[in-house]
């Protein structure tokens, strides 16, 4: 049961959130694969010899910033900005969670463009001032990109802009996102999530099993129908030689006058068969022959 990647089922939600508060302000240091060496195979002189090489990592063309991630903390900025935009996106604790997201996942552009949509919007979209400190840290662990259409000074300058329009309109919260999590996922509301959850799998189960019996049934009786129709088959060929055989003397002068008629019809294209094959010879042609000799 794949019930981690259903964000449609709340539990689901609450706990991936929780995991991700808990994995950014205690983090393991889970350290990041690095692609083994790969050993180079001799190249033989036979050009028609198939040389098999294993390799122990396939490096792709692109990057496709997503089966590709194997930083912890890209993978914890990914999730993060997908949990706090797509599911908890009109609550202050979803867009501050998705600001952090984008900062971990060094996607500040996006992270900027969200900013200034909060703060550009007459609705009261606050926003964790805690968030803004974290968006901030990450924006100054950017490294500076001499091809990049951006730099870093100017991501820093309207970061700074929109960080002080929230601060001054009152959209940046002082609340304590630890304790707004703790809220979120207390014990009390996961455990009735937890009963309904259970109650909702053994419905399905047990519908699962009704399908999965009605199927069954439909099957055999499927089977049984097929069984009978040869069942018939088999006797209707049984009764049609059984009749033949009753009715041979009844019949006789019939089948002998269709013998007679499919015997003829043989006989006279073997006689045409043959005479393609072999021409006679004309008497005219023989005595010919003869006198020659």
């Amino acid at each position: 049961m794949m019930l981690q990647e259903d964000f449609d089922n709340v539990l689901g939600k609450l706990l991936a959130l929780y995991a991700c508060h808990m994995d950014l302000n205690h983090p393991l240091g889970v350290a990041v694969p690095a692609a083994e060496n790969e050993v180079e195979t001799p190249v033989t002189d036979n050009d028609d010899e198939v040389v098999i090489k294993r390799v122990h990592w396939i490096k792709n063309k692109f990057f496709d910033d997503h089966f590709d991630l194997v930083d912890h903390e890209l993978l914890l900025g990914k999730t993060l900005a997908m949990l706090g935009g797509r599911y908890f996106s009109d609550t202050l604790l979803g867009r501050s969670y998705e600001l952090i997201g984008w900062g971990l996942y060094r996607k500040w552009a996006i992270g900027i463009e969200r900013l200034e949509k909060w703060a550009g919007s007459g609705s009261d979209d606050s926003i964790a001032d805690e968030a803004l400190d974290k968006f901030k840290c990450s924006l100054e662990s950017m490294e500076e990109d001499k091809d990049g259409d951006v730099a870093k000074s100017d991501f820093v300058e309207k970061f700074e802009r929109l960080s002080q329009k929230l601060k001054s309109s009152g959209a940046a919260d002082k609340i304590n996102l630890n304790e707004l999590v703790l809220q979120e996922a207390d014990e009390a509301i996961l455990h009735q999530l937890e009963h309904d959850d259970i109650a909702a799998q053994q419905t399905l189960f047990s519908s699962w099993e009704e399908e999965r019996k009605s199927k069954l049934d439909a099957h055999i009786q499927e089977y049984m129908r097929q069984e009978r129709i040869k069942s018939l088959r088999k006797k209707t060929e049984y009764l049609y030689k059984r009749e033949e055989l009753i009715t041979f003397f009844d019949k006789e002068d019939k089948i002998k006058i269709v013998l007679d008629e499919e015997r003829q019809r043989v006989d006279k294209q073997l006689r045409h068969r043959f005479q393609k094959k072999h021409t006679e010879t004309s008497d005219y042609d023989l005595v010919e022959k003869v006198g020659k000799i």
